[in-house]
């Protein structure tokens, strides 16, 4: 007896999702790693993933990527607190990721979720330094990375002793903005912080604004590099 055939299932059209279960939210990944990257340290993370999440959930339910919501709302679909809901967007607004427009009168904010600025490797294909490495047999040991964990906790905790307040919340700003790249980075732009605070809160100003307009073409360290260069 023959067996029955299988339903036809159309190939997917480039770029466009075909999910007939169930609703769903389109989340890019990307917008997901340069989250985790942004507010891991903090220990903000969580709160910052399920605050994004939330509000992907409702521009599917509005169905387009601007909307009008409360904190109120949001915290009901993310799980936090308002407070943590309201810190958090603050803080995705800051990486390039939501744009929020409030009114003066006491009416709901306008939300619109922004590209990711800057193209990160997806996460299911290793980059080509890590699968060369993976071919040779060169991935760091149990030494190196704890070594360099030791690297990185002493740059933050060296930032958080010496610096004063203002300081500490420029160097803040790099951090989000360079990413992994502060690691780096670190000594370099703390020094500058301590010795010429003014004109590195110039060029972390043009730095952020870069990402949000997407106009960098390079790494946002290499950006930040060439701005230091062109001001005075």
């Amino acid at each position: 007896m023959p067996s029955e055939a299988r339903p036809h299932t159309p190939a997917l059209a480039a770029g466009v999702r075909q999910i007939k279960a169930a609703p769903f939210c389109w989340q890019h990944k990307p917008a997901l790693r340069k989250i985790r990257e942004a507010f891991d340290r903090a220990k903000t993370v969580s709160s910052a993933l399920g605050t994004y999440n939330a509000l992907t959930e409702i521009a599917s339910d509005e169905a387009k990527e601007e909307f009008q919501t409360t904190h109120a709302y949001i915290a009901q679909k993310s799980g936090w607190s308002p407070r943590t809901v309201q810190d958090r967007l603050a803080e995705l607004v800051e990486i390039g990721l939501v744009e929020i427009s409030t009114p003066m009168l006491k009416s709901p904010s306008t939300y619109r979720l922004l590209p990711v600025p800057q193209p990160l490797p997806s996460d299911w294909q290793p980059s080509p330094d890590v699968r060369q490495q993976t071919e040779k047999g060169l991935l760091p040991s149990l030494e190196q990375l704890e070594q360099g964990e030791k690297k990185e906790l002493t740059a933050f905790s060296t930032k958080s002793k010496k610096l004063t307040k203002p300081q500490k919340e420029l160097a803040d700003r790099f951090e989000v903005a360079l990413g992994e790249q502060w690691v780096n980075d670190a000594g370099k732009w703390v020094n500058r912080i301590k010795t010429e605070h003014s004109k590195c809160g110039r060029v972390i100003d043009e730095v952020e604004n870069a990402i949000k307009e997407n106009r960098i073409k390079t790494t946002t360290a290499q950006y930040a590099e060439q701005q230091w260069k062109e001001f005075k």
